[in-house]
């Protein structure tokens, strides 16, 4: 099979592999589609922590091609969707119930291979059935979009009279916005520097606008940049009582200047929220519902060759979603 391996500091190739077997406990899969998410990239840039050498891709879909012999109620032939996140059982946190703070975790496609490849092998548990005439791009949103509905978690209760603020519009930007349109906020707005995804963003019925053009207060301001001058910024813009979600991946060394005072006299909820504990099925539940066709997204495909333009296309943000589509190989 073929694969993109990343040896660490930097580098990452394109490189013939012999096809993995499934153990007892896995399946093996057919990758259809793999996104390229942030994480990645920050992995790519030394910014953030991985095995070494490994497939990187954690976001992906595929076709069951063979399972374990101690793997039952999931068959060949099967789409599936895999939550990437795995956890000891055995850490205080696992047994507090608070699986995502596990201080074990070894995630696919970050601390073992991954979906940036044609085969990939995952854990039976790690794996969900993908609902019928689902699109595979669209099944490989399923992990962001769990991470997005554990966001929403931290944040409720949300009345729906509340102002809300996104920021970013990439793919995670977008996911947030048609989230929290489903669940009945009208006074929803994003900002984003890109004026092509301010275009998609207005395609799709949204308030987008420059963050330079940013004047109005909101009850929540969701962060999805990761950038920490965007970050610092955003609470000029926050009212009291409010909420403010730190929800993209800024670098570990980042730091902001914020003052205790104001923290206290307007009396914020500043929280964070990492990976996705139990929401996964309820991603792949809610996926169809949304009614929307990748294109309309902006999610553009590129074979595994195409590797480089592909990174190039989501450093740049050229596109809102960058994804390996594995279905066309020859592409």
């Amino acid at each position: 099979m073929q694969a993109l391996q990343y040896r660490r500091p930097d580098k990452l190739r394109l490189r013939e592999f012999p096809d993995p077997e499934p153990a007892d406990d896995e399946i093996l899969l057919e990758v259809a589609a793999c996104g390229i998410c942030g994480t990645d990239l920050h992995i790519l840039a030394g910014e953030a922590p991985s095995a070494s050498p490994v497939i990187l891709g954690h976001e992906f879909s595929g076709m069951v091609i063979r399972t374990g012999k101690q793997v039952s109620g999931i068959k060949p032939g099967t789409m599936i969707a895999v939550d990437p996140n795995n956890y000891c059982g055995t850490c205080e946190y696992c047994h507090r119930g608070a699986v995502h703070l596990c201080r074990n975790i070894r995630p696919v496609g970050v601390g073992r291979n991954g979906g940036w490849a044609e085969l990939c092998v995952v854990p039976a548990v790690q794996v969900h059935p993908v609902p019928e005439h689902l699109d595979p791009r669209l099944a490989a949103l399923a992990e962001p979009l769990s991470c997005i509905i554990h966001g929403w978690d931290r944040i409720a209760p949300v009345s729906c009279n509340r102002g809300v603020l996104v920021m970013g519009a990439g793919i995670i930007g977008l996911l947030w916005a048609l989230f929290l349109r489903g669940n009945g906020l009208t006074d929803l707005h994003l900002t984003e520097p890109q004026p092509k995804r301010r275009e998609i963003c207005h395609r799709l019925g949204f308030s987008c606008f420059s963050p330079g053009a940013l004047y109005d207060s909101f009850d929540i301001i969701i962060d999805c940049s990761g950038s920490p001058s965007a970050i610092e910024q955003a609470f000029d813009h926050l009212k009291p009582g409010g909420k403010s979600l730190l929800f993209g991946i800024a670098p570990p060394d980042a730091r902001i200047s914020l003052a205790p005072f104001k923290i206290f006299q307007q009396e914020w909820t500043i929280l964070g929220s990492v990976i996705n504990p139990f929401t996964f099925s309820r991603a792949l539940a809610l996926l169809p519902a949304l009614g929307i066709d990748p294109a309309e997204l902006g999610i553009v495909t590129f074979p595994l060759a195409g590797y480089e333009q592909a990174l190039q296309a989501a450093r740049t943000g050229a596109a809102t979603k960058v994804m390996f589509d594995l279905r066309h190989k020859n592409q």
